[in-house]
């Protein structure tokens, strides 16, 4: 009687550890699901921004020979200009 109820309850433990077993199982594998997800959006978005550091490259570039193409504008605008005025004060001189 006494090894019965001691069979039965260590038969009631086995099943009760192997239902927990299961769910660890379980619990593990859809673990192993996240962990594959995280890992595909962390190499997306580190794809992304290797990307946006080459655009932000290529913008910085840009903006560094649109400035030099402005500057060099700017001291050919002043230079004429300068010839204008040089040019109107002769002319002035010469109608005094």
């Amino acid at each position: 009687q006494v090894l019965q109820s001691k069979n039965t309850s260590l038969q009631d433990t086995l099943e009760v550890l192997q239902s927990s077993y299961k769910n660890l199982e379980n619990e593990l594998e859809l673990t192993k699901m996240d962990k594959i997800s995280f890992v595909e959006k962390v190499n997306t978005m580190t794809a992304k921004e290797t990307e946006l550091q080459r655009e932000m490259h290529e913008m910085a570039q840009k903006t560094a020979e649109l400035q030099e193409e402005l500057s060099g504008e700017k001291n050919r605008l002043t230079g004429e200009l300068q010839l204008l005025l040089e040019e109107i004060k002769s002319s002035k001189d010469q109608l005094k």
